[in-house]
């Protein structure tokens, strides 16, 4: 990439977002507020955390954007995680649902537990989830693997014109470094490098990786063609501070 800049019409990697009912949640406070927190809050929080930690692209969906164009929200995010059926929802969120589907997008229901409010429940919870999020929408487009007990967060924007095709790819080792202002600041300690990570990036068959580049360093990375998963390419991630971002040219 040499000192060219980052492609100026990027937009974000996109896979699974998590549906969150306001209007639900408004029906069911303040009366009864612990099943808005049970069957509403917890799990959405808890499926929105699942899909962060497992360094995949994450977003969130309001009901009344589902509702308004159900056929847009299956374009731009291919699957959605919702409520498990028997939720609280109102009777035009589950008919958006249904739109969802028929527009030709993946719905997966969470599992009707109460535990996305459990501490010790949530990592089996969110297991389940992402196992059944990839068994029926496939694997996310971009992943981060390595550094497994690290709180590494990834987000990634895709290049949609210009004269290269581009994935970008930012990493950020924790936010402990956030220490806010005052007389706190620089008091808490910097995590420890996340070290050994290797970016998966699920490309067109058709399409080949030219070059990786660390930005910030400009440095060239090296990378290769997955002989495990078509479409796969794999690049070598340095070790990570604070701060990464890395560019893949397509």
């Amino acid at each position: 990439m040499g000192g060219r800049p980052l492609p100026l019409s990027l937009r974000p990697v996109r896979h699974a977002a998590v549906l969150f009912s306001e209007a639900a949640r408004n029906a069911l406070f303040p009366a009864q507020s612990r099943e808005a927190w049970a069957e509403l809050l917890y799990p959405a929080a808890g499926a929105f955390g699942a899909l962060v930690r497992a360094r995949q692209p994450a977003g969130l969906v309001m009901d009344w954007q589902l509702e308004q164009d159900p056929a847009k929200v299956a374009q731009e995010w291919g699957a959605l995680i919702a409520p498990p059926a028997g939720a609280p929802l109102l009777p035009r969120t589950e008919a958006a649902l249904a739109a969802f589907e028929a527009a030709g997008g993946v719905l997966v229901r969470q599992n009707a537990s109460s535990g996305w409010g459990t501490a010790t429940s949530r990592p089996a919870l969110a297991a389940a989830l992402l196992g059944d999020l990839e068994r029926r929408a496939g694997p996310a487009p971009i992943r981060v693997s390595g550094a497994a007990d690290s709180q590494l967060h990834v987000v990634a924007h895709r290049a949609q014109s210009g004269p290269a095709n581009a994935t970008a790819v930012y990493l950020s080792n924790n936010f402990v470094w956030c220490n806010g202002e005052g007389p706190t600041v620089g008091q808490l300690p910097l995590p420890p490098p996340a070290e050994s990570l290797v970016l998966t990036l699920t490309l067109p068959t058709t399409t080949a990786v030219r070059q990786a580049t660390d930005v910030l360093g400009k440095v060239p990375l090296r990378f290769a063609k997955s002989e495990q998963e078509a479409g796969a390419w794999t690049v070598e991630v340095p070790r990570v501070e604070q701060f990464l971002a890395v560019l893949v040219e397509h």
